[in-house]
């Protein structure tokens, strides 16, 4: 991010040999960090986050002010030991709190004005 690496140290898991427990914790913390609770559920148990949806969380929330710029580079390298399968995806979300759009195409990225909403709830 900007010339900055995150985190500041690699995960160090293998799948293999069942050693997740970094990757899961960040998971698990995530949803902490983010909604401001302690007493959260996790949607994935150990097992389902290995087998199923392995997610990588990198939390960028508490950074120094030089990475808090209005334009932002950032580039995801991941190494592994062995290929991944023909059919997998990998997507990449970020929680930003700013809208921006990004055509991967022509590499544009816009800055979306939203007017302020309202929420009207009957019961």
């Amino acid at each position: 991010l900007n010339s900055e690496v995150f985190p500041y140290e690699d995960f160090q898991c293998d799948f293999t040999k069942n050693k997740i427990g970094t990757l899961y914790h960040a998971y698990t913390e995530f949803q902490k960090s983010y909604y401001g609770h302690d007493n959260v559920t996790n949607l994935l148990s150990r097992s389902d986050f290995k087998n199923l949806s392995p997610i990588i969380i990198v939390d960028m929330s508490r950074q120094n002010d030089n990475v808090k710029t209005p334009t932002v580079d950032l580039r995801i390298e991941i190494e592994t030991d062995v290929a991944f399968p023909a059919s997998t995806s990998a997507y990449c979300l970020i929680l930003h709190d700013q809208i921006i759009t990004y055509n991967p195409f022509n590499g544009e990225v816009r800055t979306l004005n939203l007017e302020p909403c309202k929420l009207y709830c009957e019961f």
